[in-house]
């Protein structure tokens, strides 16, 4: 019997690794019918492996890699989904392949996807068609052939067209804000997105001897189980945003003028500043208020100091009481907190809060606008 999500309509194309190579690929006629399911060989595994770049902040995708006693994947693991079976035709160098009931509509993009061609309107048909299947697999409607985490070898897999779909560890996946057919995992520190990885089994020997894709003159390899497929991510990462609360202690009031106190905060990542504002209080009575400051990338090291300490009022506390310093984490208790007292002088004086503009999707660069604080 043929599983449920796997009746297919029929297209015999030469299979290729398709997020590599996508060119001069022929099209042969029907031969004999597909295997059913209970009768496919497992032919040869695939593995994800992040892609090896740094940035600013440090190397790309290292947490991608961290994993749990067991081997699963502590933050993400990849699931892949077989989107069109695949069978050896018995006359033809190539591949029979029925796509996936939810994707029978786009057996056309498919043909156009693996000659290396362009839709209709003008878009790559391995993007749209990897986009699609993506779109399917985010419904629920399929589930996975394998799941393992990153850098791991799936067990042995029958001849297919599989969508290689990072997931957080546990939980679905989660498209990305724009709905583009992108994935998305967000990790202690970091938001990933994942495009499509949209590619073929089985694969052929290159002239070297290494494995190669489908356009390659060797022989097939359709029973090597010992080597894997290696797919590497085409992935992009923003900061995961967390919050700081700032709380003012207020011991004693002074009636003549409402004190404002005034903070900068600054954050920094790997040594690079993250974050950069500053902001006030103003009291009208002796107590305690609390302001929180948002957006401010998980994992970087804060510093919070009181420049301003309101006219007439001194700060109390340890050491260094003007200055907070402190790792931010996922936690809702990230408190940097002050006290003041009453210093029995009087002093006018006012206070601004600067605003801040997202410059370039990282760093928080301050729009300055003061007034004199004392």
């Amino acid at each position: 019997m043929r599983k449920g999500n796997e009746t297919k309509k029929r297209r015999k194309l030469l299979p290729a690794m398709l997020a590599v190579a996508l060119a001069a690929v022929m099209i042969v006629p029907m031969g004999s019918g597909i295997a059913k399911a209970d009768d496919e060989p497992n032919i040869g595994s695939f593995k994800v492996t992040v892609q090896d770049t740094s940035d600013d902040y440090g190397k790309f995708g290292e947490d991608l890699l961290e994993t749990n006693a067991d081997g699963s994947g502590k933050y993400a693991e990849v699931a892949y989904y077989r989107i069109a079976i695949g069978e050896k035709d018995s006359a033809y160098d190539t591949y029979n392949w029925e796509l996936i009931d939810e994707l029978s509509d786009q057996e056309n993009l498919l043909t156009l996807a693996l000659e290396g061609k362009q839709t209709s309107e003008g878009k790559d048909a391995y993007e749209v068609l990897a986009a699609e299947a993506t779109k399917v697999i985010l419904s629920g409607k399929i589930t996975p052939s394998a799941k393992v985490a990153f850098g791991k070898n799936t067990d042995a897999l029958p001849a297919g067209l599989y969508l290689a779909v990072p997931v957080k560890t546990g939980e679905a996946p989660k498209a990305d804000e724009e709905n583009s057919g992108n994935v998305t995992i967000t990790t202690n520190e970091w938001v990933y997105t994942f495009a499509p990885m949209l590619y073929s089994m089985p694969t052929k020997v290159k002239e070297d001897g290494s494995r190669g894709t489908a356009f390659d003159f060797g022989p097939w390899i359709p029973n090597d189980t010992t080597t894997a497929v290696e797919i590497i991510t085409k992935a992009g990462r923003d900061f995961n945003y967390g919050k700081i609360a700032i709380e003012k202690t207020l011991l004693t009031y002074e009636t003549k003028d409402n004190p404002i106190f005034v903070y900068d905060v600054i954050a920094k990542k790997n040594g690079v500043t993250v974050y950069s504002n500053v902001v006030s209080m103003n009291f009208e009575e002796a107590g305690q208020q609390t302001v929180e400051v948002d957006k401010i990338p998980v994992g970087a090291t804060v510093t919070v100091t009181e420049v301003y300490s309101g006219h007439s009022y001194e700060i109390k506390g340890g050491e260094n009481p003007r200055v907070v310093t402190a790792a931010l984490e996922i936690s809702d208790e990230n408190i940097a907190a002050f006290s003041n007292d009453y210093d029995h002088t009087f002093h006018g004086g006012g206070g601004i809060e600067n605003r801040f503009t997202k410059e370039d999707g990282n760093a928080f660069e301050p729009v300055r606008s003061k007034e004199a604080w004392e």
